[in-house]
Formats: C-alpha cells, structure tokens, sequence
C-alpha cells in the first residue's frame, strides 16, 4: 500500500491466513468502519495485473445482502501482491458453527444456510462470477443472515498462481470438472454447495473422507457418495434427493441453475415450518410450483375472506391422483397461512369410517402441542367419552364404559337441510348417543378450536370422510364468529363425494384441479433441464404427462437416458428419428412393432400421405375426401387411392362405412402423427380446421384441429359459436360440452355465462353460480354495465330458483345500483325481485315491484321481458286474493308469448289461468286451462310445469271433496318432484301438504301427519310467509284431529297471523273457515258462525270459492 492508504487503514489483528496470503481486521478512519484486508502473494508479470483488476473490478460491482462486498483492490509495494479491502461482517463462519456443534445442524440452520447461499449464487451467476470455493469456512452466520465471503477470491487467487503448485479451491469441496481442469460455470459452485450440505446434515462428515489429496480427488472424479440415509437416518427424504442430485459427476445431472435449485429449497423450508407428525403424510419431496398460481390466489383469497370476517368456510380441493393436490395444498399453507403466523392443523380420514377420525389427529395436535389451555379435564373426558381412540392419541388410560345403545338423534334441520331430510345420500343416523350429549361435544370442540383464534384446518383424503365427522364439520361452518378453514382434499374417480351435496353454496366452495397447462409444463421442463424448450419436447411431455405433474422429472430424465431429448446450441431439442408407440398404447408392443414394420416398408411418399390422415380425427377414422383435399385436390387422387390399397392390404387401415376409413389401431395413427415435424403439423391441422368449417363439421373437431395449430382464441370462438347455436336448437347437452371445452382453452366472460345458464337448466346450482362469478371476475376490468348487468341477473335466477333468497335479493339490489344501467336488465332485475318477495311472501312489496318492471317494460318495448313481467304480477295478485286482476295481466303475458312463440311461457301462463278459474269455483274451465298446458309441458318435457299441473288439479279435486282423486294425483307428482330436488321446495311443499288433507279426510291421520310435518318443514327451511302459514294451518287440522287442542288452536291462530302479515287473502280466509269449524267442533257455535260469516262474505267480494 501507499503511504497514504495505510494511513487510511489501521491493522487491527490477524484474521487468518494460509499460503497464499493472510487477512487482517482493520479499521477505514476515512469512513470510521471496520473492514477486513486480504493479502494475496502474486506474480509480478504486469499481463497478471492488467486481469487481476480486471477481475477485481467485476467482483467489485456484486452488490448483494448474502455477499461480503469488495470495496477496493491495491497493489502492494515492489508489486508483490494485492489487498483486497473488502466489508467485514460480525458473526462466526459456519465451519466453526459445524465444530462446536454436536451431531447434525438444526434442519432450520441448514435451510436458512441453504437459501441464504443459493440467493448468493443466483445473483452472482447472473453476472456471470463463479464462486469457485464454497465451503463453511466462506459462510459467516450473521445477526443480519447468511453472508458468503470471499467470492471470486479463488478466481483472482488462480491467476495469481499462475506457474506455482498451489490448488485453488479446496479439495473437499470441489467439482469433478474444477478437478479435471475443464471448463466450468455455476454449476460447479452447486456440487460445492451439495458436498456442504451433506456435511451439516451428517454432522460433519463429507462424503469423500481420505488422508491424501490425491485421493480425495480421485473419489470426486469415480467414486459414488455413501448413501445419505446410512450416514444420516433421520435426513428429511426431500432434502437428500436435493444432494444426491447436487453430487451427481455429470453437471448436466445436477439442477441447471441457482435460481431452481432456490426454489426447490424455498418450497422445503416452507413446508418445514408446519409439517409436524400430524402433517406427515403431505408430499415428501420439494418440487418446483408452477401452472397454478390462480388456483393459489383463490386459496389465498378465500383464506383472506375467511379469518378478517371470522365466517367459517369449507373448501374442498378436487383432482385425479397425480394432479398436484397436495403441492398446491403445500404452498398454501406455507405462504398463507405459517409464514403469516396462522395455525394449522391436519387429520386423515380413515378408510374404515371410524367416527371423528380426523378430528381426533386434529384435538390430540392442539391438546398435545399445548395450542390450548384452557381445556379442563371436564372437556376433555367429553371428547375422549365420544372418541375412544383420543385417548391413545393423548397418552390417556381409558376404558369405555359399557352404554345403551340410545335411539338415532333426529336429523337437525338446517338451512340447506330440509332437502336434505328427504335426502338418502348422506345419513343422519350414525350418532351413538342422545342428541344432548352430542351437542355437548360440539360445542366442547367448538370452543378448543376458537381459542386456537385464526386456524385452517386439513381434512386429507376427505372422500372418505365419516358420517359422523361430517355432522361435526356441518356444525362448525354453520357457526357465527368463527375464523376456521377447513380445507379438504378429494381424488376424483368415477364416484362422485356424496357429502359435498349436504353443504350450501355460501359454506362450501369447489376447488378442481385441472390438468397442468402447456405453458406451465414447460416452464417446469425448462426448470429441470436448464436451457430453452423446443416446443416440440413441451408438446411430448404434455401429451405423455396428461398434464400430471407428479412423474414429471421422472420423465424429463427418462427422455434424456433415453436421446429422446438431446440439447444443442443450448435448447433441448426433440430426437425424432423411429415411430415411437404412444405413452397411452393399447397395443402390446410386439404388436405394435409389426404395425411398425409395415408402416416402414411403405415408401417415403406413402408413409408422409398416411400420416397426413392419421391427423384428421383423433379417434383414428377419416373422411377420404377430407383426406384428399389435404393431398392437394384431384390431382393427388391416384396417390391416395394407391396408399389406400397398399395400407388397406398391409392391414393398417379399414373400411369405416362409404368413403370412410379408419386405422386398425389409434395408437398407429397417433404414433404417425407425432412424427411429423412440429411446425409440419401445425399447418396441417391450420388447413383441417379451415376444410372442417367449409364443410360445417362437427365443432369439437374443428376446435381440436385449431388447437392442434395452436390457434387457440380460434379455437375457443369455433366452440361459443357452436354452443350458442346448441342453445337455439334446445341441445343443452351439446352445448354445456362446447362452453366447457371452450373455457377449457380461453376463458371469456361470455362462455361462463352461458355455462352458467347451462349448469342451472341442469340443476347444478354450485356450479352454475361458479361459473357466473368467474363470468364476474373476467367482465371488471373492462368496466362493461350491460354485461355485469346481464351475469348478476343471471346469479339472482340461480340463487331464487335454489331458494337462496338472502343471496338472491342482495344481487339483485347490487345490478339497481349500477350507474347507467341499460333498461333491459333493470327490467329483468325488478321481475327477480318480484318473484324473490313472492316467493318469501311479502306480497305488498312484490306487487311494487312488479308494477315498476310491467312500467319499464312498457316504456322501452321490450315484449319478452313485458311479458315475463306481466306473469310474475299475475302470480302475485293470485297469492294476494286480486282474483279479477290476476287473470288480465296473465291473459296479456299469454298473448305476447303466443306472439314470440313461446312455448313453455304459454303453457305456464295457461297453468296459473288453471289454477285462478279452480280458485273461484270455475273447476271446468280451470280443468280445461290445466290440460292445455299439461301438453305444453308434456311435449317440451319440463317435469316442473307437469308437477304443478298435478298438483292444481289435485287441490280441485280436494275443494270438491274427492280426495281419493287427490292422492292418486299426488302419487303421480311426488316422484317427479323428488327427482327435481331443491328446484322444487315449494311444490314438493304443496304436494306434502295436499296428501296431509286429503289423508285427513280418508281418515288415514298419521299418515296426514307425517306428511304434514314434512311439507313444513321444507317452507320453513326457505322462509316462505304464505306457505309456512299454510303448513302451519294444515297441521293444525291434523292436530285438531288427534285431539291435540291447545296445539290446533295455537297453529291456527300463527297461520292467520302470518298469512295476514304476507297479505295472502285467500289462505287468511280458507284458514279462518276451518278455524271457524273447530270452534264449532268445540261448542263455541256463535263465534264459530260469526267468523265462517265474515270468511265467507269477504270470499265472495274476491271471487274466491270456498267449499
């Protein structure tokens, strides 16, 4: 140094040193701050110099928290070597850590180390620098983390070196290709990194231990390591697949960068950080997470949802064995839910059906791992009183005491639960004690798991959860104030999970899991081999994979093995050079073989024409002139028809009908069709897709063609179009295949519309929400009205028609407040609200309504929806008692339909017609209403509209006291009704409670009970006024009967409460004349007969008939 830099810094003491130099700490009194200097001996040749600092200018510019930076390089006096003044970072480095350590490090240490290392290294490989030394004695465990020093040193010390015998690097620790002197890159840093690792997971052992040097290299060019799980038992299986793969000889072998072997290593100590022994079972080995980043955030956000409004959810994960279930369940929970502090806590169900099996792993980890403490012994003998098998699991002497065996606990309605009353799906017979015991339990559980504050619990293997762990989870997400999540995971097979349908859509929410993505795969390829991806090797692995992440790498390095896959020019290319048997081959390869040997023996020309068809359709026919068309025309008609003759000899092809053909076998075309050249292909299928349409083909096959090409957007237009069309042709089916094959591609708001419109007229109400919502997501950025509009319009129809009247009407008030909302959907709006307060019974505000959506309609034209509008009115001045006015405004919506051709609204109008002419007496007419609009339904297939037509004609037949017609009309219409499910509370409703009359006046009472009990059930479940009102008083004809006189009297008295309240007119006054016939029946004559009296005058006002 010069004068003036040693002025500069003052030598403190001496760090270390070896023989190559020395380091010293020193203190810089220009910038008052510690620093440490390395003395490096060096050559004089100024050649050395120029790229000495050259190099140390590069080392200089890394600027890094898991870096020692470099502040200056200096020449020494009489040029006999250089210092190196570089940042001096407080801490002990790790092999001095290693020393004074007993057996191996802490798997948090070595994580951190691990990160702390590899973010290091990314950035330096980016910039081109090669550490050259990784050792312990280079990394120094900070306060502030993991720092590696001296990086780059090895590299100044090699040309320093230059002509003496010193090794750069350190014996230990290095590479076979830094042994062998061939060039390296940063993957000799990671054999450096693995050969540490190994060391702090064995305790301090390496894996090639020899007392000469000459040895030691000799075992890092051929020798194999001991394997990890000898030397170290207990080494987490993830993390020894990550050295083994880091101690491979052939770099190529090693991960291809930094960059993904950090992510490996991330993912691992995230799940490190909750997977206890109750968490055993999640995947094993860390994998890298791509393709599922929406599915990651719809975890995140429901997670988000749940534990900032403490409402209880359930979320259920589906996908096929291999689909990647877990991985994405791992990275949930590591970012989400540990990293931020949450608890969670798992339990596996048992294939056997032990009651409460996971919910006893789920209280033995919060009790065990002291997550509780206020648990008293009380409650815990509760819980151990219905599990058994808690006992063992917390260490607890307990020998069951012997009991009776109680009577079933009754089902527990619910909000969603009356339907499911009459359900046979899920069991509500599996409890073992009386239902107070068991509520006790409930609510012990309930309060271990709210003082664990914000908790996700995992349910695995959930297809195979208990019947009595399915009541418990019923209970729990059907609390106030309780932030839980439970997550749930379901392989998907041919069995669909039956106890998904208990919940309501608001409790529970579908997570499936599709097939990873073309992109994504890869990414992952790309991640795994290091270098670009030709389209051609993604293609190959996505089609061998199925877009199944699991065997993934397995495959990617049976590729390589094989030369499958070979890299050029830095890009992994496809070895297409013999027809390889499709991964999914049928054919026994001996078979297989044979085809191929025919397939060989045909000239260049044939076997290039043959594969031309073998793209046409994927399920090996083909159309000759499709065929020739793709030849080139006419012109190729002698080529196609002399291969015809020769594949159709050598029996690779047959006849499939007139001017059709069709391989022997799918897996000789599929094989024909791969060898093709990718971007050959592509055109090909470009051209198949354009001579498809022209000849208006079948749309999948056009779409597939399209996506062959990889013009998807083509593609997914070719499938909307072709499901718009189904729709007008009334082929739901085909449609709900093309929309869902479209979103499959591209999603757009308009596809999951339609899917949602779809899922509904399929009574799949989950779905048909879902698909509105993502419809929702997709439409915001475009701030679009009219379609935000349109797709809450559709999510109210869903949610009324499924009696989710709460969610219904809230949207329905979110599309009145949107600014400049287009007439049309404010119309359709106000007709929801209508039918939504019908249906609650709240008939004064739905008659507002109804005026208010007849008075748009009017003033913009719109003659569909006038007379949608127009209907809805109807039906609510017929529950209101308007029987004059109800008929016009039918009669007008009759004719606008008639008008439209409007079938099914033509026969619901005739229907309801129907139904006012039975109300006022008119039972011929009526009669004559009900059967023109029985054909309707009858010819459009609509069982709901036949349903009803039944049970009108049923209540005539009742009002005219033939109540033997009235069962057997019932018997008709109960199964149908059954079948349409939650879409028919309220006729399945009026059916129960016709059968309850009718069986009262056969005299059949317990029978008119039970059906009773049941149609009230179902109302009450929905909170319908008028119905309920009316169940209430049928039962009380019922209780009357059975001699239950202050029951009757109060149920009476509720019904007319009630129905006065909804403003039903004609259920106030049919109730007030039965009640008036009890009181009679009690010897209360003259109130009896003053009440009939009024009944009947008021009746009469209305026109209403009253038998």
């Amino acid at each position: 140094m010069t004068n003036s830099q040693q002025d500069r810094y003052n030598l403190q003491k001496r760090l270390g040193g070896g023989g190559m130099g020395e380091v010293w700490l020193a203190h810089d009194t220009l910038l008052n701050r510690a620093v440490a200097i390395k003395y490096l001996k060096g050559t004089q040749d100024p050649l050395y110099e120029t790229l000495f600092l050259s190099e140390a200018r590069t080392l200089a510019s890394l600027n890094h928290p898991n870096i020692t930076l470099i502040y200056d390089a200096v020449l020494a006096e009489q040029r006999s070597g250089y210092y190196l003044v570089m940042e001096y970072v407080e801490g002990r480095s790790l092999d001095h850590l290693i020393a004074n350590w007993s057996g191996p490090l802490p798997l948090e240490i070595i994580l951190d180390v691990a990160v702390g290392v590899l973010e290091a290294l990314h950035y330096a490989h980016s910039k081109g620098v090669v550490h050259r030394d990784i050792k312990p004695a280079n990394v120094i465990m900070a306060p502030e983390g993991v720092k590696l020093t001296d990086f780059g040193v090895a590299g100044l010390i090699s040309l320093l070196a230059q002509g003496s015998d010193y090794i750069v690097g350190t014996p230990a620790y290095m590479s076979p290709e830094q042994i062998d002197g061939a060039g390296i890159d940063g993957r000799a840093d990671l054999y450096s990194l693995g050969v540490m690792l190994f060391e702090l997971v064995s305790g301090g052992r390496l894996p090639f231990e020899h007392s000469k040097e000459t040895d030691v290299f000799m075992a890092h060019l051929q020798e194999d390591p001991p394997p990890l799980r000898q030397v170290a038992p207990h080494t987490l299986p993830a993390l020894e697949h990550v050295i083994t793969r880091l101690l491979a000889k052939d770099p190529q072998a090693r991960y291809p960068s930094a960059a993904a072997l950090l992510e490996v290593i991330k993912s691992i100590q995230a799940r490190q950080k909750y997977s206890q022994d109750h968490l055993h079972w999640l995947e094993a080995e860390g994998k890298l997470f791509v393709g599922r980043a929406n599915e990651l955030n719809r975890l995140e956000t429901l997670w988000l949802e749940t534990h900032q409004s403490a409402q209880p959810r359930l979320v259920v994960v589906k996908g096929p064995a291999g689909i990647g279930k877990s991985r994405l369940i791992v990275e949930f929970l590591g970012r989400a839910v540990v990293d931020k502090g949450f608890v969670v806590i798992a339990g596996k169900c048992a294939e056997s059906g032990v009651p409460y099996s996971p919910y006893a792993e789920i209280l033995a980890t919060a009790l065990n791992k002291k997550l509780v403490k206020s648990a008293t012994g009380e409650q815990i003998n509760r819980l151990i009183d219905q599990i058994p098998g808690l006992a063992r699991l917390l260490n607890i002497p307990y020998d069951s005491p012997p009991k009776e065996a109680p009577a079933p606990a009754p089902a527990q309605p619910s909000r969603a639960g009356l339907w499911q009353a009459l359900s046979t799906r899920v069991s509500d017979t599996f409890s073992t004690l009386p239902a107070q015991n068991q509520w006790q339990f409930f609510g012990t559980v309930l309060s271990i798991l709210a003082e664990l504050g914000p908790t996700v619990l995992f349910l695995e293997d959930a297809a195979a959860l208990d019947e009595a762990s399915l009541a418990l989870t019923r209970f729990l997400i059907r609390q106030e104030q309780l932030p839980l999540l439970l997550l749930a995971a379901c392989r998907e097979n041919d069995r669909p999970v039956a106890w998904l349908d208990s919940f309501s859509a608001d409790e529970l929410v579908t997570l499936t899991m599709p097939p990873l993505p073309a992109p994504a795969i890869k990414e992952y390829v790309a991640h795994v081999l290091g270098g670009s991806v030709t389209e051609a090797v993604a293609n190959l692995l996505v089609e061998r994979s199925h877009g199944q992440p699991f065997h993934l790498e397995e495959m990617i390095h049976h590729l390589v093995e094989s030369k499958e896959i070979y890299q050029e020019a830095g890009e992994w290319r496809y070895a297409s050079k013999k027809l390889k048997a499709p991964s999914d081959a049928f054919l026994p390869k001996a078979v297989f073989d044979a085809f191929t040997r025919q397939i060989e023996s045909l000239s260049e020309n044939h076997r290039e024409a043959l594969a031309l068809a073998a793209l046409i359709e994927p399920d090996g026919q083909f159309d000759f002139a499709v065929w020739l068309t793709l030849l080139g025309g006419e012109t190729q008609g002698n080529l196609a028809r002399e291969v015809l003759a020769e594949a159709t000899k050598k029996r690779l092809l047959r006849q499939a009908g007139e001017g059709r053909y069709a391989f022997r076998s799918t897996d000789i075309n599929k094989a024909l069709a791969a060898n093709l050249p990718e971007p050959r292909r592509r055109e090909l299928h470009r051209q198949l897709a354009d001579i498809m349409r022209q000849q208006q083909a079948e749309p999948l096959l056009i779409g597939h063609h399209y996506q062959q090409a990889g013009l998807t957007a083509e593609a997914a237009h070719t499938l909307e179009m072709a499901g718009t069309a189904a729709i007008a042709g009334n082929a739901l089916d085909s449609a709900l295949t093309y929309f869902q094959r479209a979103v499959g591609l591209i999603e757009t708001s308009s596809a999951y519309q339609a899917l949602g419109h779809l899922y509904r007229q399929a009574g799949k109400r989950v779905e048909s929400v879902q698909a509105f919502q993502r419809a929702l997501e997709l439409v915001e950025p475009d701030d679009n009205v009219t379609e935000r509009a349109k797709i809450l319009n559709g999510l109210v129809f869903t949610f009324w028609l499924y009696d989710y009247y709460k969610e219904a009407y809230q949207h329905a008030a979110s599309v009145l407040k949107l600014s400049q909302l287009p007439d049309p959907e404010r119309i359709t709006t106000q007709t929801h609200l209508t039918v939504i307060l019908w249906l609650l019974g709240r008939l004064n505000e739905a008659e507002t309504w109804g005026h208010k959506a007849v008075q748009t309609a009017l003033k913009c034209g719109d003659e569909a929806r006038l007379a949608e509008a127009y209907y809805r009115l109807g039906l609510v001045y017929a529950s209101q008692g308007k029987l004059a006015d109800a008929p016009i405004v039918l009669r007008r919506a009759l004719e606008l339909r008639r008008k439209l051709q409007d079938v099914a609204g033509e026969a619901d109008c005739l229907k309801e017609l129907g139904k006012i002419a039975l109300e006022r007496g008119e039972f011929e007419q009526g009669r004559s209403f009900l059967n023109l609009a029985r054909q309707f339904f009858e010819q459009t297939q609509q069982q709901s509209g036949l349903v009803a037509v039944y049970t009108y004609l049923g209540r005539a037949a009742l009002y005219q006291n033939h109540p033997d017609e009235t069962l057997a009309l019932m018997n008709k219409a109960l199964p149908p009704a059954m079948e349409l499910g939650q879409r028919s509370v309220h006729l399945l409703s009026g059916i129960y409670l016709l059968i309850a009359q009718a069986s009262l006046a056969v005299g059949k009472v317990n029978r008119a009970k039970a059906a009773a009990d049941n149609g009230l059930k179902l109302v009450e479940a929905v909170g319908n006024r008028e119905f309920v009102a009316l169940g209430r008083a049928v039962l009380a004809q019922v209780q009357a009967v059975q001699g239950d006189l202050p029951g009757a009297e109060s149920l009476y008295q509720k019904a007319m409460t009630l129905f006065e309240e909804a403003g039903s007119r004609p259920g106030l006054l049919r109730t007030q004349l039965s009640y008036a016939q009890f009181l009679a029946q009690q010897g209360q004559a003259d109130k009896a007969a003053a009440l009939e009296e009024t009944a009947r005058g008021e009746a009469a006002k209305i026109g209403l008939h009253l038998s």
